[in-house]
C-alpha cells in the first residue's frame, strides 16, 4: 500500500487507484493467482534478502497474445525506500531469464520482451536499458497522467538471441 500510494508510483502508474489504500493492495495480491491461473502474467514480490520486507514487485503480463503469445510485457513498482540500490535492475534481469527460459526447462519460453515507460521516467528506462532492452518507439502523447497531460511513451524490447548473446 506504501508503494502504490506513493507520489511517484501515482505518477506513473495512472491505472492504479487513487488514492491506493489498503483493501486495493490486498486485490492487487489476491488477483496474481489467477492472472498465473489463467496464463496471462506472472508477478513477483521483490524483497530484501535479510529482512524479507517488500521492496517492489516485477510482472510478466499479456502472455495470452491471440496474435503471437511469444511475447510477454515486463512492469515493475518499487517502494521508496528501495530506490537508487540498483534492485530493480537486478529483479528484472532475474524475470528475463525465467521469460526466455524454455517451457521444458521450467521457463515461460518466450522470444521477445517488451517494456514500456514515458520518456521522462528516467528511473523505468535505466531499468530496460540496464538490461540489454533496445528503445524501438516513441510514441508522441501516448501516455495519459492523472492531470489530464500526456507525456510521449518509449517502447523497448529484448529478443531471446540478443539475451543469449550477452
Amino acid at each position: 500500500m506504501e508503494a502504490c500510494g506513493d507520489e511517484r508510483t501515482q505518477q506513473w502508474l495512472t491505472g492504479m487507484p487513487s488514492p491506493y489504500g489498503l483493501d486495493d493492495a490486498k486485490g492487487f495480491i489476491a488477483s496474481r493467482p489467477d492472472a498465473a491461473a489463467s496464463g496471462e502474467a506472472v508477478a513477483w514480490a521483490v524483497t530484501d534478502a535479510v529482512t524479507d520486507e517488500l521492496l517492489g514487485n516485477v510482472s510478466i503480463f499479456g502472455l495470452n497474445n491471440r496474435i503471437d503469445n511469444s511475447i510477454g510485457e515486463i512492469g515493475y513498482w518499487m517502494h521508496p525506500d528501495a530506490r537508487g540500490r540498483k534492485v530493480m535492475s537486478s529483479a528484472v534481469e532475474l524475470v528475463i531469464g525465467h521469460a526466455f527460459r524454455p517451457v521444458k526447462d521450467g521457463g515461460l519460453g518466450r522470444r521477445r520482451l517488451v517494456l514500456r515507460c514515458a520518456d521522462v521516467n528516467t528511473a523505468s528506462a535505466h531499468v530496460a536499458e540496464a538490461n540489454g532492452f533496445t528503445q524501438v518507439a516513441d510514441e508522441r502523447l501516448a501516455d495519459p497522467r492523472r492531470d489530464g497531460t500526456y507525456n510521449n511513451l518509449l517502447t523497448y524490447d529484448l529478443l531471446a538471441t540478443e539475451h543469449a548473446a550477452s
